[in-house]
This record gives C-alpha cells, sequence and structure tokens, in this order.
C-alpha cells in the first residue's frame, strides 16, 4: 500500500479531502464514548489519506510545562495543513518524518 501514495502537490482536489479528512477525525472524536488523543487521531488521519493515496507527515514533540512537568504531543501535516493537532511551534520535536530527520 506504501508505494501507491505519492508525495503530494497542490490541487483542489487533494486540499478539499485533507480538509475533510481532518473535520471527520476532530468531529468523530469529539462523539466517541472513549478518549481520543493527539496520537490516535493522527494514527486516523494518516489511515484516512493512504486510502486516498494522499501522503502525510507525522510528528511527536514534547515540551517543559513547567520545572516538573514534561507535556507531549502528536500532530499530523499534509503539504503545509495541520490535519491534526494544532499549531505545535512550542513543542520540540521528537519524532518528525524520515525525510526530515536531522543528520
Amino acid at each position: 500500500m506504501a508505494g501507491n501514495i505519492k508525495h503530494n502537490t497542490r490541487s483542489s482536489h487533494n486540499e478539499n479531502e485533507i480538509k475533510l479528512i481532518s473535520w471527520a477525525v476532530q468531529t468523530t472524536a469529539a462523539y466517541l464514548p472513549w478518549r481520543t488523543d493527539c496520537t490516535i487521531q493522527a494514527i486516523a488521519a494518516t489511515r484516512l489519506l493512504a486510502k486516498h493515496a494522499i501522503a502525510s507527515d507525522f510528528y511527536t514533540g514534547v515540551k517543559n510545562d513547567d520545572a516538573s512537568l514534561i507535556s507531549a504531543h502528536a500532530w499530523l501535516m499534509c503539504m503545509s495543513t495541520y490535519v491534526t493537532g494544532y499549531a505545535a511551534t512550542h513543542f520540540t520535536p521528537i519524532l518528525r518524518p524520515a525525510n526530515q530527520q536531522a543528520m
């Protein structure tokens, strides 16, 4: 299946599918009777995008909330759009796509 996924070029068709999948995952998560945190939503959106042959980039990051707490967050991006999660600029990525790994 991974061989069929193409890296995206901007097109209104892909952008509409990405927005619809983002909305569907977030809306469904709000109504489920169990927790659907950021990681679960990012995984679900990854699978849905893959079914439409749209590649995405999964990130996991951490930040210090105060002297004793560390928070983690996962988000999914496609082209330059946040599919799940939110603008995570205050999180330091610890897991990022292979094509963006530091040498």
